[in-house]
């Protein structure tokens, strides 16, 4: 089966690369709307898996707040071009993986 996701490394360049380490990118989301049926069930997954979590915008601003600050991951709505996932690290990477 073919990966529908590609997985970038992050650094400091990229938003969201002073805390997290990878980032899941599903892309072509307009010309493909199972792309976006995928990111849902995705978030729904890392809900599950992680607990609940932010934007990867507002991620800095609840740092301070335990209910809405995630350490293992967030995610980016990219206004239907673009959908992403953020995970803290090779942890997290390998379980979400395994699940897709």
């Amino acid at each position: 089966m073919k990966k529908s996701y590609t997985v970038r490394r992050l650094d400091r360049r990229y938003t969201g690369g002073d805390h997290f380490q990878h980032r899941v990118e599903i892309s072509d989301s307009i010309k493909n709307p199972d792309r976006t049926d995928l990111y849902r069930r995705m978030r729904e997954w890392c809900r599950d898996t992680w607990g609940a979590s932010v934007e990867v915008r507002h991620h800095r601003m609840f740092r301070g707040n335990d209910l809405d600050h995630n350490d293992h991951w967030c995610y980016d709505n990219g206004w239907y071009h673009y959908y992403y996932i953020y995970l803290k690290g090779d942890q997290e990477l390998m379980l979400f993986d395994l699940k897709w």
